[in-house]
């Protein structure tokens, strides 16, 4: 459903304060509200999306879709390619930077891991992929089919509760106006309950 039904969960709760007041920042709810479903997409899989890459012969580095806020797999083909950390590789073959031929793996940069460096560099381009996408039914072959936590605007329906109100947790726990600690470890608890409910064993981040 729309983050807007969110937002209207929001105004809802918040409004059976004593005080009866809503939020009036909506910037500030927007940033709560992609925080939370950032974090949860960096532990959960509840949102999942795919999408093309398409490969350059003689380029190794890729960067991962806009949407995405984790891999879950990257296929070159039909093959899933292996996760790999670059002191292995390093351990494995010193000259793993220079190999050419078909990918079988993929490392992430330490500086920034939405770009993502296949393993070895290909040595084939792939077809041109124009507006297909895995959904479509077409494939094209020799490139790559990224799999990911997709950063949503829209939640699920049976994450709205939880994430209204994991963001008014966040609000009223901030120093402003309207701070009220009570209400924001009310609504924390309950998000984490309802959470569980859901069937999301554990929470969010450290800060979530």
């Amino acid at each position: 459903m729309a983050q807007i039904d969110v937002f209207n969960l929001v105004d809802d709760i918040s409004g059976l304060r004593s005080d009866g007041a809503s939020l009036d920042d909506a910037t500030a709810r927007a940033a709560y509200y992609a925080d939370v479903v950032f974090e949860h997409g960096l532990v959960r899989e509840s949102a999942v999306n795919a999408a093309f890459v398409p490969v350059v012969a003689g380029t190794a580095e890729y960067t991962q879709p806009a949407a995405a806020i984790k891999p879950l797999a990257i296929l070159y083909d039909a093959t899933q390619l292996r996760p790999t950390a670059r002191r292995a590789l390093e351990s494995y073959d010193p000259s793993w930077r220079s190999r050419r031929g078909t990918p079988r793996s993929y490392t992430t940069q330490d500086e920034d891991v939405h770009i993502f460096r296949v393993v070895p560099v290909p040595d084939t381009s792939g077809d041109t992929i124009g507006a297909s996408t895995p959904f479509a039914g077409t494939f094209p072959d020799g490139n790559l089919t990224f799999i990911y936590t997709d950063n949503v605007t829209d939640v699920p329906a049976w994450d709205e509760l939880w994430v209204a109100l994991e963001v008014l947790a966040r609000e009223f726990a901030h120093e402003s106006d309207h701070y009220d600690q009570l209400f924001a470890t009310t609504s924390k608890q309950l998000a984490a309950l309802v959470r569980n409910l859901v069937g999301y064993a554990g929470g969010l981040l450290p800060n979530g």
